[in-house]
């Protein structure tokens, strides 16, 4: 067995379109929101929600019923990564992987 890696470029994206359209193309609304707020040099939060969050970078819905503990506990709010205070550092990007394995 051998590990295969492949380079990946990461495109450079204007953050700011992908926000405002996290909720256009859906109309399921509850799921698991990822927000970046300023808090503790930048921290990474996966929101879980009945209610579209308009200030979300990514978003997912569940396929089958999540338990209600989801949304319920410490206000549906699991704290990923901290110090990710720019979108480009490595941080940052351990943070969406994380809220990837949410979904």
């Amino acid at each position: 067995d051998s590990l295969r890696t492949e380079k990946v470029q990461v495109p450079d994206t204007d953050f700011g379109e992908l926000e405002s359209s996290v909720n256009s193309n859906n109309k399921q609304t509850n799921g698991c929101y990822l927000k970046l707020i300023p808090d503790s040099g930048g921290t990474l939060i996966a929101k879980w929600s009945e209610t579209p969050l308009t200030d979300a970078i990514a978003y997912f819905y569940p396929r089958q019923p999540v338990r209600s503990f989801k949304y319920e506990n410490n206000g549906g709010v699991v704290e990923l990564i901290r110090g990710c205070h720019e979108k480009r550092n490595a941080l940052y990007y351990t943070g969406w992987m994380d809220f990837l394995k949410f979904a």
